[in-house]
């Protein structure tokens, strides 16, 4: 059983890259930079969902998950009412690729204040991509993006836990839903969230939650979800993909995603260290 996916490969623009590994990439791109941003989990989990739909309309090759990636950040710090600098998220995504694909030759990481010149053309072709990506985001989802992010998995989680776990003892509805919130945030790396209602997947991550302890709630017998009329194929294909996810012991990096990359990478010659500071 698997995600019914569209094909992202065209014959106008022929993807090379596995659509499943290349989603996961660009949300996980956005993870990382949220978390030197300092952002809540609420922009991140707007950042996936548009970049998981968005990706159902435009194809991989056309449109780099890296820079997708980017302007979808963006985009859910305004939808989010967080918003940040463009020049602060676009440095935060070149510090990221920076320290994937050029490392230092005495190992030492990148630092922020190193990754791109905000003077130098570099920047502003980046910043130019990043805008574009964002009108085609807008164009292609309509603009509206409220209405795909409303209701979230996880405003649903704490109510629909208490519901279905409030009358078990020991505190059970609390230790479920504490468990569920990263599977749902797991979730997200695939595009499992368009093809389920927000109910099928706070459901599936309560049940595999609940799963881990089955003595703490007493309902691992029961069919409780079909109380939030939620099917048992939805449960079937919800916990399918997370186990995918999970059995997915590769680490995802930009020559994972663009394996020809790494071999073009290598001919070239390596990159200059000297530290390249920006100014405001």
């Amino acid at each position: 059983m698997s995600v019914p996916l569209l094909p992202s490969s065209t014959p106008e623009h022929p993807c090379p890259v596995d659509p499943l590994l290349m989603r996961e990439y660009a949300v996980d791109l956005s993870y990382r930079a949220s978390v030197l941003l300092k952002l809540p989990l609420k922009v991140p989990l707007a950042a996936a969902v548009i970049i998981q739909r968005f990706y159902f309309r435009k194809g991989f090759a056309a449109f780099n998950a890296r820079i997708v990636s980017c302007a979808a950040t963006f985009l859910g710090c305004k939808y989010e009412e967080t918003p940040r600098a463009m020049w602060k998220v676009v440095q935060v995504f070149q510090l990221l690729y920076l320290r994937e694909v050029e490392p230092r030759p005495d190992g030492r990481p990148w630092e922020l204040v190193e990754a791109i010149d905000l003077t130098s053309d570099e920047y502003k072709q980046m910043k130019t991509e990043v805008m574009r990506a964002e009108r085609h985001i807008l164009r292609e989802l309509g603009f509206e993006i409220g209405q795909l992010l409303f209701p979230s998995a996880h405003s649903l989680l704490v109510p629909l836990a208490q519901s279905v776990f409030g009358a078990c003892p020991r505190g059970a509805a609390k230790s479920v839903a504490r468990r569920a919130c990263p599977i749902l945030t797991d979730a997200h790396r695939s595009p499992i969230i368009c093809f389920l209602p927000p109910e099928a997947l706070v459901a599936g991550a309560m049940f595999m939650a609940d799963a881990e302890r089955p003595g703490e709630s007493g309902m691992t017998e029961t069919t409780w979800w079909k109380a939030l009329a939620v099917s048992q194929y939805q449960l079937e294909l919800f916990v399918s993909e997370i186990l995918r996810l999970r059995r997915a012991i590769y680490e995802l990096t930009y020559f994972s995603v663009y394996p020809l990359q790494q071999e073009a990478k290598q001919q070239q010659q390596p990159r200059n260290s000297q530290p390249r500071y920006w100014m405001r």
